[in-house]
């Protein structure tokens, strides 16, 4: 019933507007609280599949069905609109998984948030996505350098673009990497030496136009000089008519 009513209420717009994109945030089950549980244990045990589903593969198959509905749905509608997500960035840690990062990340999106990132990349059921890779280059349970090249090894070869997702809002004056004005603007230089990475989203607007450490005036003088056009998905495009 939740899943249909949000489904519903994106197609809402999606129909009735003429939008380029549909974008999800990261928020799928809640991040976890130290002695605190979800509360959804009557629910899992009467809508559990099958009776060995566990509640953790149940959460995920809640979201999994959910990313493919609304996906399927919005390319049913409108197959221009592009569909992206700004998941959290490590999927699983490769201590638990030999498919994860080599990181040590204490959240991870498929064990902590039930969001099975990897998934939908290899389903195709997204047009775009957008890692929040909010680390510093050599951060030691998550370097920023690690993350990304596991990304860029996950969408090779597919229908689906990368976006990086770069921490603006941690930009500070501080004795850590982020006290250097220069650290995003080195992961971008970094992305684009790098195959695969198709652009940069920033969190959040509101710290751009503060100019922590002059970020903006930094980011407006070097890398963002010249006007970019948006990068061009082929797989979307549409046969069109031209009436004279």
């Amino acid at each position: 019933e939740v899943r249909k009513f949000v489904v519903d209420s994106i197609m809402e717009v999606v129909r009735n507007y003429d939008i380029d994109g549909v974008h999800l945030d990261d928020y799928f089950y809640p991040y976890p609280v130290k002695g605190l549980d979800f509360p959804d244990e009557d629910l899992y045990r009467s809508s559990k599949r099958n009776s060995m589903e566990t509640k953790e593969e149940w959460r995920r198959n809640n979201i999994n069905e959910f990313i493919e509905d609304l996906y399927t749905s919005i390319k049913s509608e409108k197959r221009q609109v592009k569909f992206g997500i700004s998941p959290f960035a490590v999927w699983r840690n490769q201590d638990i998984d030999p498919l994860g990062s080599k990181t040590k990340a204490g959240v991870t999106s498929y064990d902590s948030l039930y969001a099975d990132t990897m998934l939908w990349v290899e389903k195709g059921w997204l047009d775009y996505i957008a890692p929040q890779i909010y680390w510093y280059f050599g951060y030691p349970a998550a370097p920023y350098e690690v993350v990304l090249k596991w990304w860029t090894d996950l969408i090779q070869d597919k229908n689906i673009h990368l976006y990086v997702g770069h921490a603006a809002y941690k930009v500070q004056s501080s004795d850590d990497p982020w006290g250097n004005p220069y650290e995003i603007l080195n992961q971008i230089d970094y992305n684009r030496n790098t195959q695969n990475v198709k652009g940069s989203i920033f969190f959040r607007a509101k710290s751009l136009v503060d100019n922590p450490l002059s970020l903006k005036e930094n980011l407006k003088t070097t890398l963002y000089k010249e006007p970019a056009l948006v990068p061009e998905m082929p797989w979307l495009k549409e046969i069109e008519e031209i009436i004279e």
